[in-house]
């Protein structure tokens, strides 16, 4: 079998853009861990790489690697390859309909790994995710959605009305991008700023700021059942107006208390949603009443680079299962607690371990990408903890 196995990142998606080199440390992991995993599980891989990245190659070992330069058209050039393979995996952010459309494509020539377009659109709608949430009973901050219409004087009026901080963001944004933590009114105006400087009809949500200890669960789904991997510790800087919050990785699987709570929580979160296949996160918060919905990634999350590394089966193969209908997992078993986060390359060198790092440090015309991607894995949850403290990477940011 043949899979093709597409990273819109490091694909070419923005190949007339400058490389974030947030986002390529975060897409190129991804790509590079999933196509290991499918080629350990016999499958033959086929994969793009934005020309720019052709350095990349001595680290992505994929059987057929197509590039995308800047004259080329990346939907034509993702389209020959779907016509050689027999399922494909995309891997993108929601924004602005990129998941779906890529998805679609993938859909209309392969069988995807990937969740419906129709449901991809649904749950990356901040504003329609919450409102289904709250329709069902089940847990969310208290959330507001805005139009481009609304005056900025009537989004004053609802923050004011709230006694603690707020976390605006975009109703379709994907990750930490352009995600604020707001405590006064001038930090409101650029927020709102930021987030509409690329697209004034952006819709806009402020949702109550919960405290608590930002997590994960990763799920494989078939359309109408999920079955939960592991809860993730997410490691995070939750910023005010000018600076974007930042993920930085996680840890897994992550042991709390309220486990078995929470991971239920992530079950009964994509229920109601159609569609959802493959592998699914569902981002919460952890709080002293307990836990707390924030979002449902319907897509491979970063969390999957280190399930990786400390998975006893292979979840490439686990996600081919449940997509084609065959059977959910009934089990999972793991070896060890794996961290996974961005970190400068100068940085890497004082981390004692065993560490591998999944996207290196490279330059992209003359420029050197100021990050990279690591890995590393313990026996138990305190040994990778005192690893990260002695490397000055804190263990929980809130």
């Amino acid at each position: 079998m043949k899979v093709g196995i597409f990273e819109y990142v490091s694909g070419g998606g923005i190949k007339e853009e400058d490389i974030s080199h947030n986002m390529l440390c975060e897409g190129y992991s991804m790509l590079k861990s999933a196509t290991e995993d499918f080629q350990m599980a016999g499958y033959e891989v086929s994969t793009i790489l934005d020309s720019r990245l052709s350095k990349l190659t001595d680290y992505l070992k994929a059987d057929r690697l197509e590039f995308v330069s800047t004259q080329d058209n990346t939907f034509d050039i993702l389209l020959e390859m779907l016509k050689t393979v027999d399922l494909s995996l995309i891997i993108a952010p929601e924004t602005r309909g990129i998941l779906s459309s890529f998805v679609q494509i993938a859909r209309s020539n392969t069988v995807s790994l990937n969740s419906t377009p129709e449901s991809i659109d649904f749950v990356s709608d901040k504003a329609k995710l919450a409102e289904t949430l709250y329709r069902n009973s089940l847990p969310i901050p208290e959330t507001y959605c805005f139009n481009s219409e609304v005056r900025k004087e009537e989004i004053e009026r609802v923050f004011k009305t709230f006694s603690s901080p707020v976390v605006v963001k975009p109703v379709n944004g994907a990750g930490c991008e352009k995600v604020f933590v707001v405590k006064e009114t001038s930090q409101l105006s650029q927020a709102l700023e930021s987030i509409i400087a690329d697209n004034p009809k952006e819709r806009v949500i402020i949702q109550e700021f919960v405290e608590g200890i930002p997590v994960s669960v990763s799920l494989i789904l078939n359309g109408v059942d999920a079955f939960p991997i592991s809860m993730n510790l997410q490691r995070v800087s939750l910023n005010s107006p000018p600076e974007s919050s930042w993920y930085y990785g996680g840890v897994t699987p992550f042991h709390h208390p309220n486990e078995s709570e929470v991971i239920n929580l992530a079950r009964r979160a994509v229920k109601p949603f159609n569609g959802l296949i493959g592998y699914v996160g569902v981002d919460m918060m952890i709080t002293t009443s307990g836990p707390m919905l924030l979002e449902i990634n319907p897509r491979l999350t970063v969390s999957y680079v280190g399930l990786k590394q400390i998975s006893k089966v292979n979840l490439a193969e686990s996600i081919v299962r449940a997509s084609s209908g065959v059977s959910l997992p009934t089990a999972f078993e793991t070896q060890g607690v794996s961290a996974f986060s961005k970190i400068s390359a100068d940085a890497l060198k004082t981390i004692r371990g065993d560490v591998e790092v999944i996207c290196p440090k490279i330059q992209i015309e003359g420029s050197d990408i100021n990050y990279i991607f690591f890995a590393l894995k313990g026996k138990e949850e305190s040994e990778v903890q005192r690893i990260l403290v002695d490397a000055s990477m804190p263990y929980h940011i809130t």
